[in-house]
């Protein structure tokens, strides 16, 4: 490759890749310079590093695999397993002129829209044989860049994915048959309904604290936005992994915590009875013996990522290390021959599966942490993987979408919120009129500010909130669509306006936000795959069709409008109740306080 002009030099600002580039221009013959803004690691592999996507390289790796709080080392997967992942290609004649060669990924990924990233020297490689060769994946388009989530899932985060990513599985892996298939299946759908239900509790308890509720308020605009950049329903629910780690935490937790609390009870009702016996001193010698017990087996869960069959592992051991046991005799080189000659003639993929090990650290709680205390990286391991974890959940970048939102729909509804308290402080000509007004002007915000809402989510801008008439072009291209998304998210919200004519207790909150983020997500739901089909036409329904379907939208809004006047009646804040409007708003049952 040509060395770097010295006019490309002179028009350089950065030190340091002058120094770079004064390094190659002095480097021994053979030795090849990179062009300025192409990386080394990019160079080898042919592939745009992991950080590039979205600036923020641990939001892209929670959704597409099962992180726990803290990972297993990288190389903790063996290298037989890889070699399957990789494709090969044809070994590389040297050149001519020089005593190595570069392999023809490198010269690709220069060729193509790589992404810039820093100007490094790369010493002479050997030709890459075949064994090892990787095939590039494709380049990004700057579409796919602007259209990667901040939070942790599209299909452009796992692109490449099997060459950058530390948490790809290998494809020797992931099982082959359809008996293993069937049950990793039924392994992911009781994981991801743990993982929904553990959600809805989460969300459920950070909406009864009042400074907190716009993260539950940014979290449904960030799903209705997922299924909008991804096109795919199923991303409705991002973080439903951590989601799940969590409530296995919880759950582990409560339950490591129960014998010891239990025991305690039971040690201050014997000290009411018979203060000093012996039944006291029996009870408390046993919570003590409980706590000694159970406090270090429920960190060693936490440290190993915090699944819930870790706080189990000693019941769970004879089954984990029998079941690897056969996998490894059955691996053996003598049983591996005869069943790849009877069994695997009619059935290959079963054998492959049957003889499949896992590495015991991956899997077994004591050897996991034996591993670490081998290499000296127990307490590295955990605090890396404890702020990769909380970063991953994205407070910031989902208070921050929340809030903006939350001011911008309250900029829709404070107008005809205003008008319809009129309608009650007013005397009663001038009540009835202000009241109707107020009825009518909600009625038409809610005909656009659902997709309003979803606009700002997909665009991220704050002036997103205002621009109607992109939100009105999204409509009409898809009015049945969007009106029937509208429709289910007033319907939901009806019901929820009955559990507000009481208050509660404010430690309670959380209990009857359950209701109000089962209700909200749906509604979400549907709004994002509105939004996300009718952004896939170009062109606008037909006048004809789209005239009478959003006269027909407009009955439902205005009757969603009168119920909601009337709950200033209903509700136990009275008029004060006409400005929380959880369907757009914050979805909790009481905002006051916020």
């Amino acid at each position: 490759m040509p060395h770097s002009s010295p006019t490309n030099r002179a028009e350089s600002s950065d030190s340091e890749e002058w120094v770079l580039l004064q390094a190659a221009d002095s480097a021994e013959p053979g030795t090849d310079s990179v062009e300025p803004g192409t990386n080394s690691a990019e160079s080898a592999t042919g592939s745009v590093p992991a950080s590039d996507v979205n600036g923020d390289a641990s939001s892209r790796r929670s959704e597409t695999d099962d992180e726990p709080l803290v990972e297993l080392m990288p190389d903790d997967v063996p290298a037989e397993a890889t070699a399957e992942a990789l494709v090969a290609e044809p070994p590389i004649a040297p050149m001519a002129d020089a005593q190595e060669a570069i392999p023809e990924s490198h010269d690709a990924a220069e060729n193509s829209n790589a992404l810039p990233v820093a100007t490094s020297v790369v010493e002479p490689t050997n030709p890459i044989p075949a064994e090892s060769a990787v095939t590039a994946p494709a380049p990004l388009s700057s579409a796919d860049l602007s259209s990667a989530s901040p939070l942790e899932t599209t299909s452009v985060e796992t692109a490449g994915s099997a060459l950058v990513g530390a948490h790809a599985a290998p494809s020797s892996q992931r099982p082959r048959s359809w008996l293993f298939k069937t049950f990793a299946w039924c392994l992911r759908t009781i994981e991801f309904s743990f993982g929904l239900a553990s959600l809805v509790v989460l969300l459920a308890v950070v909406s009864g604290f009042p400074l907190l509720q716009v993260l539950v308020l940014g979290y449904l605009l960030e799903a209705s936005r997922r299924i909008v950049v991804t096109g795919k329903v199923r991303s409705c629910v991002p973080g439903w992994r951590r989601a799940a780690r969590i409530g296995s935490l919880a759950l582990g937790t409560s339950l490591c915590l129960l014998p010891i609390s239990y025991l305690s009870s039971l040690a201050e009702g014997a000290a009411l009875v018979d203060p000093g016996g012996t039944a006291e001193t029996r009870l408390r010698i046993g919570s003590l013996v409980a706590a000694v017990m159970l406090v270090p087996h429920m960190l060693a869960a936490w440290f190993c990522g915090g699944k819930l069959r870790y706080f189990f592992w000693p019941m769970l051991a004879p089954f984990q290390l029998g079941i690897w046991t056969l996998q490894w005799a059955l691996a053996s080189r003598p049983i591996r021959s005869a069943l790849d000659e009877t069994v695997g003639r009619i059935w290959p993929s079963l054998v492959h599966d049957l003889c499949r090990v896992t590495p015991i650290t991956d899997f077994f709680l004591p050897a996991i942490i034996g591993k670490h205390l081998w290499r000296g990286t127990l307490w590295s391991h955990m605090r890396d993987g404890f702020w990769d974890f909380l970063a991953g959940l994205k407070p910031f970048y989902l208070g921050w979408l929340g809030l903006r939102c939350l001011i911008g729909s309250i900029a829709w509804l404070v107008v005809p919120t205003l008008f319809l308290i009129g309608g009650t402080a007013l005397p009663e000509g001038g009540a009835i009129l202000t009241g109707a007004i107020g009825v009518v002007m909600l009625g038409i915000v809610c005909l656009y500010l659902p997709t309003q809402q979803t606009h700002f989510a997909v665009e991220g801008k704050f002036y997103a909130m205002f621009d109607w008439a992109a939100s009105r072009d999204q409509i009409l291209r898809s009015p049945v669509r969007h009106s029937l998304a509208m429709f289910v998210m007033l319907a939901f919200a009806l019901p929820l306006y009955l559990l507000k004519i009481e208050l509660i207790d404010p430690d309670l909150w959380w209990a009857l936000s359950l209701f109000f983020v089962a209700f909200s997500l749906p509604a979400r739901w549907a709004l994002g795959w509105a939004y996300a089909r009718s952004s896939r036409r170009e062109k606008r329904s037909w006048f004809i069709w789209r005239f009478p379907v959003r006269t027909l939208a407009l009955a439902p809004a205005l009757i969603f409008a009168l119920f909601v006047s009337v709950t200033r009646f209903l509700s136990w804040g009275g008029v004060s109740g006409l400005f929380e409007h959880h369907a757009f708003l914050l979805p909790a049952p009481f905002t006051f306080y916020f």
